[in-house]
């Protein structure tokens, strides 16, 4: 196998992997196993670029060098920077490791030869979307094919994203690669665009993502309009913008939930655009929407989504990137943009591949308008990633340019071995649950332990161990049994405060778990929960559980005004 087919085919796996890998075997099983699959196959592809000479300059360097700096400076301010490194449980999209991903994966594609001949990716892509909307059909047919595969509980599909949102937003993509392919003059090759078009499109619709048929329609418009179709330009883009109204028609028919699903993001956006002045430079950090959100959700947003309901995206990257990276890291995504369009602009001058890189352009546009009403998830980046590294036309650069493969390789592997971790702390967390819902307490708590000791700064993992051994104490009727499983979850929850102090959970665990302890036979320690209450509520001002709380702490020190004005703001939260 030479370098040039061992590159090809690792960017070919890349975007197999975006588009289909996840992993079973674990509690989630969407996120750190494609990160792991992402990182290794783009790993694999700076391996094949190793021995290659020269390097070749793109329109992205610079805005790349420019999103790492705010990055960087985004996360030594945050006051959770192990959350701006990884990014969210079971994404990994809008943190470091999700950035630095898609950068090496762009400039692999970029550095290698398909930019020469793009439609063997494009192709690769499109079949890989094919199997995935195949699979999302059969899920609608109620022919589930893997065992543990959470189901969206909405009835709509979720494919290999596990959820119709990141699906339709991945899917989207591939809806100008399809068109561009049904033009094709080769048979085979307008088979794949008819076959592979049909499949996506059918389960783009059963996805309901209004978003993901807005960029779609978008998406096509652009194709067409950029690669001279046969039908006069006006008349293409006027057939698709009124198939695009009649789809959204039938979205407030087929899904009875839109208006409330459509005021929850219009509460949403209030309520991120409110804490923008906070940190209005360099932001809250990045990926911290749902931590600014418990800190500063609007009386509406809670009305719309309900007391205990948070958001973990903007839904709106504009405003995402504003409030978790602030103004400069809004400068750094438009720098980033421009160098897009550049681009593109210049790999459509070249007519040889005209109609591929206009299909690209249609992706790229789709996927952006996409991103003004949905999150991005991490597959649907990194296949954005590559198609714009099939853009990239710069004449090669003399010189090895060997410290910056060594570097591109290294960050490859090093976010494999990351993913590698992940999964097993959530592995760890899989069995935990597993043996909890078989009734078997000894192994749920070593697995439990393991979950948090492999990955401490996963509050997802500490908050269902805390629950299992509160509940596993208050049925013992031994009390030092009791009493130690208690004291467990108090110092857990110390630690959690400790290493993620930004977030309102290790402090809650204390108090409450304070507050169970002293209910169930140890020594008081009113004041000590007081304080982390406190602390916690500082965090998350309007939580039922934590307010109310407080509220019977606050009547048990005898505080009454506290308490009362607890109440207050309890009903109020609670209407």
């Amino acid at each position: 196998m030479t370098d040039a087919r061992g590159v090809r085919w690792s960017l070919g796996a890349c975007a197999a992997s975006a588009m289909l890998f996840f992993w079973t075997g674990q509690a989630d099983a969407y996120g750190s196993p494609r990160l792991v699959a992402l990182a290794l196959t783009g790993a694999l592809a700076w391996a094949g670029l190793w021995n290659r000479t020269g390097w070749r300059r793109t329109s992205l360097d610079v805005p790349l060098v420019f999103c790492l700096a705010v990055f960087l400076a985004s996360i030594a301010v945050s006051a959770d920077p192990v959350l701006g490194l990884v990014g969210m449980y079971g994404s990994h999209t809008y943190g470091l490791v999700g950035f630095l991903l898609c950068a090496a994966v762009y400039l692999a594609c970029a550095w290698s030869d398909e930019p020469f001949d793009p439609d063997r990716l494009l192709l690769l892509a499109l079949w890989a979307a094919a199997a995935a909307s195949a699979y999302g059909l059969l899920q609608s047919a109620g022919l589930e094919l893997f065992a543990g595969v959470r189901a969206s509980g909405s009835g709509r599909i979720g494919g290999p994203q596990g959820d119709p949102v990141p699906f339709g937003a991945c899917l989207l993509l591939l809806v100008p690669i399809a068109a561009h392919f049904w033009r094709d003059p080769s048979p085979g090759r307008r088979n794949a665009g008819r076959i592979g078009g049909a499949l996506v499109i059918a389960a783009l619709a059963l996805t309901l993502s209004r978003g993901a048929w807005l960029g779609a329609a978008a998406g096509l418009a652009v194709y067409f309009w950029l690669s001279g179709s046969a039908l006069p330009r006006r008349r293409s883009v006027f057939i698709i913008v009124a198939a695009v109204a009649a789809a959204l028609v039938a979205a407030v028919i087929l899904r009875p939930t839109a208006k409330v699903s459509d005021s929850a993001r219009l509460a949403l956006w209030d309520s991120v655009a409110r804490s923008i002045p906070r940190h209005p430079w360099l932001g809250e950090g990045p990926d911290s929407i749902q931590t600014l959100l418990r800190r500063e959700r609007t009386d509406e947003f809670i009305r719309a989504l309900g007391p205990t309901k948070s958001q973990v995206s903007a839904h709106n990257d504009f405003l995402q990137i504003a409030a978790t990276m602030g103004l400069v890291g809004l400068a750094a995504y438009g720098c980033l943009l421009v160098g897009a369009w550049r681009g593109v602009g210049g790999a459509l001058r070249e007519s040889r591949h005209r109609s591929s890189v206009a299909a690209i352009a249609g992706a790229l546009v789709g996927l952006f308008v996409q991103a003004k009403f949905n999150p991005v998830p991490l597959g649907a980046l990194v296949l954005a990633a590559l198609f714009l590294g099939l853009t990239a036309r710069g004449a090669p650069q003399a010189g090895r340019a060997f410290p910056f493969k060594t570097a591109a390789a290294s960050v490859c592997a090093a976010l494999c071995l990351l993913g590698l971790g992940l999964y097993r702390a959530d592995r760890q967390f899989h069995w935990a649950r597993s043996y909890e819902a078989a009734g078997r307490p000894a192994p749920a708590l070593k697995a439990y332990r393991a979950a948090v000791r492999l990955n401490p700064y996963e509050f997802h993992y500490r908050l269902n161990a805390a629950r299992y051994m509160a509940a596993l104490a208050v049925a013992n009727p031994n009390l030092e049994v009791k009493r130690a499983l208690l004291e467990e979850v108090i110092a857990s929850g110390r630690e959690g405060a400790r290493v993620r102090p930004a977030l309102a959970d290790g402090f809650a665990m204390q108090g409450t778990y304070l507050l169970l302890a002293g209910a169930h036979g140890a020594a008081p320690r009113f004041e000590e929960a007081a304080v982390a209450l406190d602390a916690a509520l500082e965090r998350d001002p309007s939580l039922p559980a934590l307010l109310e709380n407080r509220m019977k702490l606050a009547a048990a020190l005898g505080d009454k005004a506290r308490a009362e004005a607890l109440r207050a703001r309890l009903e109020q939260v609670s209407r």
